[in-house]
Protein backbone atom coordinates (compact mmCIF):
# COMPACT_ATOMS: atom_id res chain seq x y z
CA UNK A 1 0.00 0.00 0.00
CA UNK A 2 1.42 3.38 -1.03
CA UNK A 3 0.31 6.90 -0.16
CA UNK A 4 0.41 9.08 -3.26
CA UNK A 5 1.77 12.61 -3.17
CA UNK A 6 -1.30 14.44 -4.48
CA UNK A 7 -2.63 17.94 -3.92
CA UNK A 8 -5.71 20.11 -4.28
CA UNK A 9 -4.34 22.01 -7.26
CA UNK A 10 -5.12 25.73 -7.48
CA UNK A 11 -8.78 26.48 -6.66
CA UNK A 12 -9.95 22.90 -7.18
CA UNK A 13 -11.80 21.12 -4.38
CA UNK A 14 -10.88 17.67 -5.70
CA UNK A 15 -7.77 15.68 -6.57
CA UNK A 16 -7.18 15.48 -10.32
CA UNK A 17 -7.32 12.01 -11.81
CA UNK A 18 -4.21 12.79 -13.85
CA UNK A 19 -2.26 13.35 -10.61
CA UNK A 20 -3.41 10.01 -9.20
CA UNK A 21 -2.50 8.13 -12.36
CA UNK A 22 0.87 9.88 -12.73
CA UNK A 23 1.95 9.18 -9.14
CA UNK A 24 0.89 5.55 -9.33
CA UNK A 25 2.62 5.18 -12.72
CA UNK A 26 5.93 6.12 -11.13
CA UNK A 27 5.48 3.40 -8.50
CA UNK A 28 4.54 0.81 -11.11
CA UNK A 29 7.39 1.75 -13.44
CA UNK A 30 9.93 1.58 -10.60
CA UNK A 31 8.95 -2.06 -10.09
CA UNK A 32 8.31 -2.86 -13.74
CA UNK A 33 10.42 -0.61 -16.02
CA UNK A 34 8.85 -0.01 -19.41
CA UNK A 35 5.26 -0.17 -18.16
CA UNK A 36 2.34 1.30 -20.10
CA UNK A 37 -1.08 2.53 -18.98
CA UNK A 38 -3.88 0.75 -20.85
CA UNK A 39 -6.99 1.83 -18.91
CA UNK A 40 -8.28 3.68 -15.85
CA UNK A 41 -11.62 4.63 -14.36
CA UNK A 42 -12.80 6.76 -11.47
CA UNK A 43 -16.10 6.24 -9.67
CA UNK A 44 -15.79 9.12 -7.19
CA UNK A 45 -14.00 12.42 -6.76
CA UNK A 46 -12.14 13.08 -3.52
CA UNK A 47 -10.51 15.94 -1.64
CA UNK A 48 -8.61 13.53 0.59
CA UNK A 49 -5.20 11.97 0.29
CA UNK A 50 -5.09 8.82 -1.83
CA UNK A 51 -3.59 5.38 -1.27
CA UNK A 52 -2.67 3.04 -4.12
CA UNK A 53 -2.50 -0.75 -3.96
CA UNK A 54 -0.56 -2.51 -6.74
CA UNK A 55 -1.55 -6.12 -7.47
CA UNK A 56 0.74 -7.41 -10.26
CA UNK A 57 -0.61 -10.38 -12.17
CA UNK A 58 -3.74 -10.66 -10.02
CA UNK A 59 -7.27 -9.33 -10.06
CA UNK A 60 -7.94 -6.54 -7.58
CA UNK A 61 -9.70 -7.77 -4.47
CA UNK A 62 -11.17 -5.90 -1.51
CA UNK A 63 -8.55 -4.83 1.00
CA UNK A 64 -8.99 -4.26 4.70
CA UNK A 65 -7.97 -1.06 6.46
CA UNK A 66 -8.67 1.15 3.45
CA UNK A 67 -11.13 3.96 2.88
CA UNK A 68 -13.62 4.27 0.07
CA UNK A 69 -12.41 2.99 -3.28
CA UNK A 70 -12.44 5.82 -5.83
CA UNK A 71 -10.98 4.18 -8.92
CA UNK A 72 -8.82 1.60 -10.63
CA UNK A 73 -6.14 1.51 -13.31
CA UNK A 74 -4.54 -1.16 -15.41
CA UNK A 75 -0.90 -1.11 -16.48
CA UNK A 76 0.98 -3.69 -18.51
CA UNK A 77 4.65 -4.61 -18.74
CA UNK A 78 5.40 -7.27 -21.31
CA UNK A 79 3.05 -10.14 -20.51
CA UNK A 80 2.41 -8.94 -16.94
CA UNK A 81 -0.87 -7.21 -16.12
CA UNK A 82 -0.59 -4.77 -13.25
CA UNK A 83 -3.92 -3.71 -11.69
CA UNK A 84 -3.87 -0.75 -9.31
CA UNK A 85 -6.70 0.34 -7.02
CA UNK A 86 -7.12 3.76 -5.40
CA UNK A 87 -8.60 4.54 -1.99
CA UNK A 88 -9.18 7.80 -0.19
CA UNK A 89 -7.88 8.31 3.33
CA UNK A 90 -9.51 10.29 6.12
CA UNK A 91 -7.10 13.21 5.76
CA UNK A 92 -7.78 16.15 3.47
CA UNK A 93 -5.02 16.77 0.94
CA UNK A 94 -2.90 19.91 1.08
CA UNK A 95 -3.39 22.73 -1.39
CA UNK A 96 -0.70 23.55 -3.94
CA UNK A 97 -0.37 25.52 -7.18
CA UNK A 98 1.20 22.88 -9.41
CA UNK A 99 3.24 23.92 -12.41
CA UNK A 100 1.26 23.81 -15.67
CA UNK A 101 3.88 23.03 -18.31
CA UNK A 102 1.71 21.87 -21.21
CA UNK A 103 0.74 24.52 -23.76
CA UNK A 104 -2.58 23.98 -25.57
CA UNK A 105 -3.94 25.98 -28.49
CA UNK A 106 -7.31 25.30 -30.16
CA UNK A 107 -7.02 25.15 -33.93
CA UNK A 108 -9.96 26.09 -36.15
CA UNK A 109 -10.28 23.93 -39.22
CA UNK A 110 -13.07 23.04 -41.69
CA UNK A 111 -13.85 19.83 -39.82
CA UNK A 112 -14.42 21.56 -36.46
CA UNK A 113 -17.97 21.08 -35.16
CA UNK A 114 -19.68 20.92 -31.78
CA UNK A 115 -18.48 17.31 -31.49
CA UNK A 116 -15.07 17.56 -33.18
CA UNK A 117 -12.08 19.71 -32.26
CA UNK A 118 -8.34 19.94 -32.84
CA UNK A 119 -5.68 21.20 -30.44
CA UNK A 120 -2.01 21.93 -30.94
CA UNK A 121 0.07 20.94 -27.93
CA UNK A 122 3.67 21.54 -26.93
CA UNK A 123 6.07 21.22 -24.01
CA UNK A 124 4.99 17.69 -23.06
CA UNK A 125 7.94 16.22 -21.18
CA UNK A 126 6.69 13.26 -19.15
CA UNK A 127 3.83 10.86 -18.50
CA UNK A 128 1.96 13.33 -16.30
CA UNK A 129 2.26 16.07 -18.93
CA UNK A 130 0.91 13.68 -21.56
CA UNK A 131 -2.07 12.72 -19.41
CA UNK A 132 -2.68 16.36 -18.53
CA UNK A 133 -2.63 17.27 -22.23
CA UNK A 134 -5.28 14.64 -22.99
CA UNK A 135 -7.53 15.55 -20.08
CA UNK A 136 -7.27 19.33 -20.41
CA UNK A 137 -7.82 19.35 -24.18
CA UNK A 138 -10.88 17.12 -23.86
CA UNK A 139 -12.20 19.19 -20.97
CA UNK A 140 -11.63 22.40 -22.94
CA UNK A 141 -13.51 20.94 -25.89
CA UNK A 142 -16.50 20.11 -23.67
CA UNK A 143 -16.57 23.63 -22.23
CA UNK A 144 -16.17 25.33 -25.62
CA UNK A 145 -18.86 23.24 -27.31
CA UNK A 146 -21.48 23.45 -24.54
CA UNK A 147 -21.83 26.81 -22.82
CA UNK A 148 -24.09 25.93 -19.86
CA UNK A 149 -22.06 23.13 -18.25
CA UNK A 150 -20.18 22.94 -14.96
CA UNK A 151 -18.43 20.38 -12.74
CA UNK A 152 -16.66 18.81 -15.72
CA UNK A 153 -14.95 15.68 -14.39
CA UNK A 154 -12.55 13.23 -16.05
CA UNK A 155 -13.86 9.74 -15.28
CA UNK A 156 -11.65 7.41 -17.29
CA UNK A 157 -9.48 6.39 -20.22
CA UNK A 158 -9.27 3.13 -22.14
CA UNK A 159 -8.09 1.66 -25.42
CA UNK A 160 -4.66 3.19 -24.95
CA UNK A 161 -1.04 2.13 -24.62
CA UNK A 162 0.72 5.09 -23.01
CA UNK A 163 4.35 4.49 -21.93
CA UNK A 164 5.38 5.81 -18.54
CA UNK A 165 7.71 8.47 -19.94
CA UNK A 166 10.35 10.41 -18.01
CA UNK A 167 11.72 13.93 -18.40
CA UNK A 168 14.07 12.94 -21.19
CA UNK A 169 12.27 14.34 -24.22
CA UNK A 170 10.05 17.31 -25.00
CA UNK A 171 7.33 16.61 -27.54
CA UNK A 172 4.65 18.54 -29.39
CA UNK A 173 1.94 17.62 -31.85
CA UNK A 174 -1.76 17.59 -32.72
CA UNK A 175 -4.68 16.15 -30.79
CA UNK A 176 -8.01 15.47 -32.53
CA UNK A 177 -11.03 14.95 -30.28
CA UNK A 178 -14.48 13.72 -31.22
CA UNK A 179 -17.35 13.27 -28.77
CA UNK A 180 -18.89 10.01 -29.97
CA UNK A 181 -21.44 9.36 -27.24
CA UNK A 182 -23.47 11.50 -24.83
CA UNK A 183 -26.09 10.39 -22.32
CA UNK A 184 -28.20 12.61 -20.09
CA UNK A 185 -30.03 11.78 -16.89
CA UNK A 186 -31.60 14.66 -14.96
CA UNK A 187 -29.09 17.17 -16.37
CA UNK A 188 -26.15 15.00 -15.44
CA UNK A 189 -24.26 14.05 -18.57
CA UNK A 190 -21.73 11.35 -19.38
CA UNK A 191 -19.66 11.39 -22.56
CA UNK A 192 -17.15 9.25 -24.39
CA UNK A 193 -14.66 10.93 -26.72
CA UNK A 194 -12.28 9.47 -29.26
CA UNK A 195 -8.76 10.89 -29.06
CA UNK A 196 -6.15 10.72 -31.83
CA UNK A 197 -2.70 12.10 -31.03
CA UNK A 198 -0.06 12.69 -33.68
CA UNK A 199 3.27 13.67 -32.15
CA UNK A 200 6.06 15.36 -34.07
CA UNK A 201 8.42 12.59 -33.00
CA UNK A 202 6.24 10.05 -34.82
CA UNK A 203 4.91 8.35 -31.67
CA UNK A 204 1.15 8.41 -32.22
CA UNK A 205 -1.55 7.32 -29.78
CA UNK A 206 -5.27 6.58 -29.72
CA UNK A 207 -7.57 6.46 -26.71
CA UNK A 208 -11.14 6.82 -25.56
CA UNK A 209 -11.75 9.19 -22.66
CA UNK A 210 -14.88 9.58 -20.58
CA UNK A 211 -16.18 12.65 -18.77
CA UNK A 212 -19.11 13.56 -16.57
CA UNK A 213 -20.62 17.02 -16.17
CA UNK A 214 -23.75 18.86 -15.11
CA UNK A 215 -25.76 21.33 -17.17
CA UNK A 216 -27.92 24.29 -16.26
CA UNK A 217 -30.42 24.05 -19.11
Amino acid sequence: MHQLKVYLNGDRDYIQGSQILARSAVLVNNQYPGSCLISAGFSHTTKHNVMAIISPGNEIINHENTGREIGRAQFVCGQTNIPVSFYETGEQANKCDLLQRVILKPEDNPQTTDNVARFLYSNVRCFEDFLDMIVQSAKMHHIRSTSDIYDVWFTGIRGCMIPVMTDDETTSGITDIEIVRSTNKQRQWQTISKIEIRAENGKNHNAAVSFAYKSIG
